[in-house]
């Protein structure tokens, strides 16, 4: 008999950024960024801010695993590991190439991968970095993909950062369906990573019905019901606010939380909040300059570390 699946981790990684900074090589589709925002002080607020939110989950009893990253070469964005690996709870680690070439390298950085390794201990690492090279295209890890794992399905939309013969080269190995769909920006561009505007938790999905054309929205609101998945539907405002940009985690005495930050808990309605409330307490800590900069925010920021027998 198959072991029942956890949606939820209670271990993330999290990398400390030393040279944080808008990187401008991610500017053209990532429409969340804020370049004009001044960067003198950027870094040492960005630490604060990442400090402040480590020391936030650790006080609610999640295990938070910390590489530090070092100045050479200039990783911008290494505060949102999430992008470049995949746990899960078979000990499966898998790398993926991203479309950024200072982003790329995040994942070839030693100190960066040694410390990752060492925390997950994996039994297979499964590098797709030469496959997408190979192919020239690229899946931006749980960026791209929102995974509900214990019905084995894979959420994503359209974009350059998502690989769909790469999707399902990843599907066929691990055993997964997927549901692609479209899901624009308020200037009808595509959105360059899923989980801008979706978050899924065992029981509940945060998404963005208005980011999805019309023609679409049945297929992805069916799949949704049919695992059992309650609906809080945001708006596209709230997107803006990183509303979307959430993770749901839980700490060792098993105790449900969905993770985001101040600004996208401000934007919440009452009925959304009581909503998430009703199986999970909320954490939001401060990430304005991490938001404004990066144009990511909470669930970027943490690589979930699943746990393996």
């Amino acid at each position: 008999m198959e072991k029942a699946r956890q949606q939820t981790t209670d271990r993330v990684f999290m990398v400390r950024p030393c040279r944080f900074l808008a990187n401008p090589e991610t500017l053209g589709d990532n429409h969340f960024q804020v370049a004009e925002r001044g960067t003198d002080d950027a870094n040492e607020s960005a630490q604060r801010e990442f400090d402040g939110f480590v020391e936030l989950l650790r006080s609610h009893g999640v295990e938070v695993i910390v590489a530090e990253d070092t100045p050479e070469p200039h990783t911008p964005d290494s505060i949102f590991p999430n992008n470049w690996f995949l746990t899960d709870d078979e000990g499966n680690l898998t790398i993926f190439k991203m479309y950024a070439p200072s982003r790329d390298a995040e994942s070839h950085k030693e100190v960066l991968y040694n410390r990752l390794v060492e925390a997950y201990q994996p039994r297979v690492i499964w590098d797709m970095r030469p496959i997408s090279e190979e192919m020239g295209e690229v899946l931006e890890g749980t960026g791209t993909m929102i995974i509900d794992r214990p019905n084995r399905m894979i959420y994503a939309c359209r974009s350059q950062r998502l690989s769909e013969p790469l999707l399902d080269i990843l599907c066929q190995r691990y055993g997964y369906s997927s549901v692609i769909f479209d899901a624009l920006d308020k200037e009808g561009m595509p959105i360059y990573h899923t989980n801008v505007m979706m978050a899924l938790a065992t029981d509940l999905a945060v998404i963005c019905l208005a980011s999805i054309p019309e023609d679409q929205q049945d297929y992805v609101i069916s799949a949704l019901r049919s695992s059992g998945h309650e609906i809080c539907d945001i708006s596209m405002e709230q997107v803006y606010h990183f509303a979307g940009n959430m993770l749901s985690v839980r700490n060792h005495q098993g105790e449900q939380f969905m993770v985001m930050s101040q600004r996208a808990l401000a934007s919440l309605t009452d009925e959304q909040r009581a909503m998430i409330e009703k199986s999970m307490t909320i954490i939001a800590p401060s990430l304005t300059t991490i938001e404004d900069l990066g144009g990511g925010s909470a669930r970027c920021m943490m690589g979930e570390l699943y746990r393996y027998e």
